[in-house]
C-alpha cells in the first residue's frame, strides 16, 4: 500500500492519499517520498496538503541526499515558486547539504533561479556555506556568470573573498566576463593566487586567444584595478603575459564527466515517473544542475566536475 500512496502523491488524488496518510513518511528504494514525487510532477495542490498533514520537508533521498527543496529547484516542475513558498512555510533546514555538501542556495545559484534565491535568502539569515570543494553558492553563481545573484549574495554579506579548494577566488571565477569581472572589482574583490601561484590575470591569459590582441578586455580590468600583477609569477615561475593561449598539464581542467539529461529527466515542469528502473526524478534533476558550472572551470586549477 505504500507504494500505492507515492502513485497517489504523483498523480494528485488528494482523497485517495487521505486514505493511506498513514504511509505519508514512507521512502521508496531510491528514498523518495511522497512529497518528493508530488514535486516531481508539479502537484502543488498535493504538496500543500503533504506539508499541512505533516510531511517531512527535511527527508533526503538516498542517491544523493537531495531534500524536498533542492528537488523543487533542481526540477523547477510547474508553479515550483509556490511549491517553494510551501515547503518553507514548513521549518525546512536550509543547511542540509547532498552527498555533495551542496545546499539549496547552491542549487538555485547553479540553475539562476534568482526568485528562488531571494526566497531562501529570506527565510535563512546565514546560507554562506561551502560544499565539499569549498564552493560557496557565490563562487556559483560567478562561475555561471549570474551578476544579479551574486549581487543578492553580497547584499546578505556572503564573503567575495572566499576561494574554493584550490584557492580559486571570485575573481578567478568571473575571468570569464568583462561584466562579472568589473563587477567584482567594483565590489571589493581582490587578486589573490590560487594554490598553483596563478592569479586571475594568469586565469585569463590561459583562456585566452593567442591569435587575439593582448591584453583582453577582462585583463585590462585587472592591470587597471591591480597593476603589480603584472609581472607576478606562478609557482612556475611564469607571468601571465608568458601563459597567453597557452596551456599548463597542473592548470587545465578535465573534460566534463557530468551526466547530460537524460530523456527520462524531461526539461522544466515534464512529469516524470518514479516507477521504472531508472533514476527517479530527484536524481535526475540534481544531475542536470552539477553539469551547468563545470564547463567554465577558466584554466585556474579548479577540478571539473565542480560541486559533482
Amino acid at each position: 500500500m505504500s507504494t500505492q500512496f507515492l502513485k497517489a502523491a504523483g498523480s494528485g488524488d488528494v482523497d485517495r492519499a487521505k486514505e493511506l496518510i498513514q504511509h505519508i513518511h514512507f521512502q521508496n528504494k531510491k528514498g523518495e517520498s511522497g512529497l518528493h514525487v508530488a514535486i516531481a510532477e508539479g502537484e502543488l495542490g498535493m504538496v500543500e496538503f503533504l506539508c499541512n498533514a505533516g510531511a517531512n520537508v527535511n527527508l533526503q533521498d538516498k542517491k544523493g541526499g537531495n531534500t524536498t527543496i533542492m528537488l523543487t529547484l533542481a526540477q523547477q516542475p510547474p508553479q515550483y515558486l509556490a511549491i517553494l513558498e510551501i515547503l518553507l512555510k514548513h521549518q525546512p533546514d536550509l543547511t542540509l547539504k547532498d552527498s555533495t555538501g551542496q545546499t539549496a542556495l547552491h542549487l538555485a545559484a547553479q540553475y539562476e533561479c534568482v526568485d528562488g534565491v531571494k526566497l531562501l535568502l529570506a527565510s535563512k539569515s546565514n546560507l554562506d556555506i561551502p560544499d565539499a570543494k569549498n564552493m560557496t553558492p557565490l563562487l556559483v553563481a560567478v562561475g555561471k556568470r549570474n551578476v544579479g545573484i551574486v549581487d543578492l549574495l553580497l547584499t546578505r554579506s556572503h564573503s567575495i573573498h572566499a576561494v574554493d579548494i584550490k584557492g580559486n577566488s571570485a575573481l578567478h571565477w568571473g575571468v570569464a566576463s568583462l561584466d562579472m569581472t568589473s563587477f567584482l572589482v567594483s565590489k571589493g574583490a581582490k587578486a589573490s593566487v590560487n594554490v598553483l601561484g596563478n592569479s586571475p590575470l594568469h586565469a585569463e591569459a590561459l583562456r585566452s586567444d593567442a591569435t587575439a590582441a593582448w591584453p583582453t578586455d577582462v585583463a585590462q580590468v585587472l592591470l587597471t584595478s591591480f597593476p603589480e600583477i603584472a609581472t607576478l609569477k606562478n609557482a612556475k615561475g611564469k607571468t601571465a603575459d608568458q601563459l597567453v593561449g597557452g596551456v599548463e598539464e597542473t592548470v587545465t581542467p578535465a573534460p566534463s564527466s557530468a551526466k547530460a539529461k537524460t530523456s527520462a529527466g524531461g526539461g522544466r515542469g515534464r512529469k516524470q515517473h518514479v516507477n521504472n528502473d531508472d533514476d527517479g526524478p530527484s536524481a535526475i534533476a540534481i544531475q542536470n544542475a552539477k553539469a551547468g558550472v563545470c564547463c567554465r572551470s577558466l584554466l585556474c586549477g579548479t577540478d571539473c566536475d565542480v560541486g559533482s
